[in-house]
């Protein structure tokens, strides 16, 4: 249950990045053919954690979020290549190995901590799905009590529903069961977000307001100057014609 667990999703994403880390770091072996076969290793699982990130993103959020976080997630990964590019030469000045332990052990960190959220959530899945299938549960409860008695299998129990049913089929009965509670909470940022762009849309209605208001300011200060221009030279005209009678 526990290698079926680790090749499926969600747990295949920092199990591969569990193995970069080490191949990255393995890398520094003062030895030909070991260091050319873990830099074999880490290109190949280095892929693959891209693609097995992108499904598990697909297959968690929304579609249409789908292109907003597999950007930035590209972003990051090309921020990360530079700053990788600009450290690099200048850690491998101090020592050769330097750079792959150094890298190595940031991703063998970012594996740990997403291994940490992935459990959290994995654990208020199982906490909040109820199992229907009396039989299954009788095993499963025998395996929980044998792999909680054992510390290193522990970080391993909240996951090994996956090795039977699809992740993406718990997130959804986990959200059938909390429904309610989520999109109240999706509901907040969303109402909070339509609120700023109403306020920007009023804003920029009135602002258009002001705008029309103000030529039509101008079109009546012109329209008065014209009639008073036109009453000067009348009167300008007859005071003349008066002059040139008398």
């Amino acid at each position: 249950g526990i290698l079926k667990a680790i090749v499926a999703r969600p747990l295949n994403v920092p199990f591969v990045l569990f193995v970069a880390s080490l191949c990255s770091m393995l890398f520094s072996v003062d030895n030909f053919i070991v260091a050319v076969t873990f830099q074999m290793i880490y290109s190949a699982v280095n892929d693959l954690a891209v693609s097995l990130m992108n499904e598990l993103i697909g297959t968690s959020i929304p579609s249409e979020k789908f292109k907003y976080y597999q950007g930035i997630g590209q972003w990051l990964r090309r921020l990360g290549n530079m700053v990788t590019a600009i450290l690099g030469p200048i850690f491998f000045g101090i020592d050769e190995r330097l750079p792959f332990l150094f890298f190595g052990a940031i991703v063998f960190v970012w594996a740990v901590m997403l291994w940490f959220l992935m459990y959290m959530h994995a654990d208020r899945i199982q906490q909040s799905i109820a199992y229907t299938s009396s039989e299954s549960d009788e095993k499963d409860e025998g395996e929980n009590k044998s792999c909680i008695a054992e510390s290193v299998v522990e970080p391993f129990v909240p996951f090994l529903e996956t090795s039977s049913t699809p992740w993406h089929v718990l997130e959804q009965r986990y959200y059938s069961l909390n429904k309610d509670r989520l999109e109240e909470e999706l509901n907040s940022l969303k109402k909070a977000s339509v609120d700023i762009s109403l306020m920007e849309h009023r804003i920029r209605r009135i602002a258009a307001a002001l705008e029309v208001e103000k030529d039509q300011r101008r079109a009546l200060e012109d329209r008065m100057y014209a009639r008073v221009s036109t009453t000067e030279s009348e009167g300008t005209n007859a005071a003349s014609n008066l002059e040139e009678v008398i």
